[in-house]
């Protein structure tokens, strides 16, 4: 159900690691270029572009980290984001009637649907909604329907920093708990934070996520100064993204499974194989 989601966010962590490593790599060759040319037998542009990059001692490389790190917390949005509208349409596609859904989520498409059409004026420049769309979908969720479609992109609309509270916030949103020992249970979590046991691994992620996104929001909105980020500060964060998203992708799933009855459950079950 949610394979997509994890496909293209780890494919955005695939593209900060070759960017990053082009860093890396560019940082060690810069100083060793100048030995390693034959600088009588270059023409004139060679000679200039090689020149021109050997000149650049001056480079900060913790100023193009630090823009890797709000460009990997935007990722992590979309991923959440994506995780969010997959998981509506899972319960939508499971439940046969309107009436069977859950009160919670009623009220919850209604607010939501709400507070995207607020926005027809004012549209949100991340976010593109179609709002005839979101009145025709809206038109099906009455009392007795058996076709109907909730605004799954309506529930997308506030997510912002991947903060734990923020998390456990959205997916009570669907009526879903979110259990960070369940997390913590992940084994390559377990050896990433060297942590013994799912209550002291999952406070280990609870308290790296919050660090990333704190450090994500000193950037963003107090420019470059105070915050230092390192080649190996952003490998680390790559590398826990990565594990930390496909267990949260399998926690959400069991849980989303766990909440529906075996009725309802069997579609889902056969869309996350």
């Amino acid at each position: 159900m949610l394979n997509e989601a994890l496909r293209e966010f780890v494919a955005a962590l695939d593209d900060l690691e070759a960017n990053l490593g082009f860093i890396q790599a560019s940082k060690k060759l810069r100083p060793r270029l100048g030995d390693m040319l034959k600088w009588d037998v270059m023409g004139g542009d060679a000679k200039g572009l090689a020149q021109n990059f050997i000149k650049q001692a001056g480079v900060e490389e913790t100023s193009l980290y630090r823009g890797m790190v709000v460009t990997l917390c935007g990722a992590l949005e979309e991923f959440t984001r994506r995780v969010l509208r997959d998981c509506v349409l899972a319960i939508n596609k499971a439940t046969p009637s309107y009436d069977e859904l859950e009160d919670r989520l009623k009220l919850q498409n209604l607010l939501r649907t709400g507070q995207a059409l607020q926005t027809v004026f004012e549209p949100v420049d991340h976010l593109a909604f179609d709002y005839e769309r979101l009145c025709r979908r809206l038109s099906t969720c009455v009392k007795g329907s058996t076709v109907f479609q909730l605004n799954d992109d309506a529930f997308t609309m506030y997510v912002s920093n991947v903060t734990p509270t923020h998390l456990d916030d959205l997916l009570r949103r669907l009526g879903l708990n979110l259990n960070w020992d369940d997390i913590g249970q992940d084994g390559k979590l377990q050896t990433f934070f060297d942590a013994k046991g799912a209550r002291s691994t999952a406070k280990a992620v609870q308290d790296f996520l919050q660090d990333v996104i704190r450090k994500r929001n000193k950037i963003a909105h107090n420019g470059s100064g105070g915050v230092v980020v390192t080649d190996n500060d952003l490998a680390q964060m790559i590398s826990f993204f990565r594990l930390f998203s496909a267990a949260f992708s399998k926690v959400v799933c069991d849980n989303l499974l766990k909440s529906m009855p075996k009725k309802k459950s069997v579609a889902v079950r056969a869309s996350n194989q």
